[in-house]
């Protein structure tokens, strides 16, 4: 009988990558988070850049690219 770890899949959750440009100086902090399909997401103070980030991951949640690892349909 083979070992265990030979038949073991491993299953890496989907990641997101944004980029944030931040305007050097701004009070409050000011800028805007670009996410995988390029698409602009402004914020201004930290709160906004909350509501940025959450924007930003319910898109990329919900994309192709980042299929459901259970393989529910969305």
């Amino acid at each position: 009988m083979a070992p265990l770890a030979e038949h073991t899949t491993v299953i890496k959750p989907p990641v997101a990558v944004l980029t944030i440009e931040f305007e050097l100086g701004a009070a409050p902090i000011t800028g805007r988070l670009l996410d995988e399909s390029a698409a602009a997401h402004p914020f201004t103070g930290w709160v906004g850049l909350t509501h940025a980030l959450r924007t930003a991951l319910a898109a990329a949640a919900g994309s192709p690219q980042h299929p459901d690892p259970s393989g529910r349909t969305r």
